[in-house]
């Protein structure tokens, strides 16, 4: 069994398929770690490592990642959390070279969790959404295209040791709206951090599990 990357720990690795380039082949992505430190490794479809990765992380950050245009240059960019201290993080994005882009994010306080990616108030250019675990609870960020964070969030989700995500247009109105579960309690946020209607948070839903639109696992691989 051929071995690619010897030493890394793909135990927590949740991969992504995805074409980065544009030129109609994928490419395998996932999250390592190695030595107390996280990379990103890509691979050809045929096995071989992509020029330009791994590409080191640092600290450990969360195992999960997307692949998306965040800046809208009709590039795909590879979407990371990494460790800034013990109790920070921020979020960054890796080119298809393998180079980080000129992208900047606020440090974040917590442990990073979740990542979703949605265009939540249609207006071309996505949003990433991240959640973190700050003091044993729940908190749910929510990104601009340029890295800024949108007005209205961050949304308390409760006390819960993880929350789950997932993204669709409830009332069809063109605009996705944001379902997280975070321990007993499961909310539905609209794209400004504002409740759907008075009826949510409800308590007692249990683990979220979505229908009919894109669940969590979907929307950030």
């Amino acid at each position: 069994m051929k071995m690619p990357s010897p030493g890394f720990d793909f135990s927590s690795a949740v991969p992504v398929i995805e074409d980065l380039d544009g030129d109609g082949a994928c490419e395998v992505i996932a999250i390592a770690r190695k030595g107390g430190s996280t990379f990103v490794s890509v691979w050809e479809a045929d096995g071989r490592r992509r020029r330009g990765f791994p590409a080191r992380l640092g600290g450990q950050g969360s195992s999960r990642l997307l692949v998306g245009d965040v800046i809208g240059d009709a590039d795909k960019e590879i979407v990371v959390t990494a460790r800034k201290s013990a109790v920070t993080f921020h979020v960054r994005l890796l080119e298809a070279s393998g180079r980080f882009a000129r992208w900047t994010s606020p440090v974040l306080p917590g442990t990073p969790g979740q990542l979703a990616m949605a265009d939540l108030d249609r207006d071309g250019r996505v949003e990433i959404l991240v959640t973190a675990t700050v003091r044993q609870r729940q908190v749910l960020h929510v990104l601009a295209a340029d890295g800024s964070p949108r007005a209205g969030w961050p949304v308390d989700l409760g006390l819960a040791s993880q929350a789950f995500l997932a993204l669709g247009d409830l009332d069809r109105d063109g605009r996705d709206e944001v379902v997280a579960a975070a321990g007993d309690v499961l909310n539905v946020l609209q794209g400004d951090g504002t409740a759907f209607s008075s009826t949510w948070p409800v308590r007692g839903a249990g683990r979220l599990a979505a229908c009919g639109e894109s669940p969590a696992s979907a929307a950030f691989g």
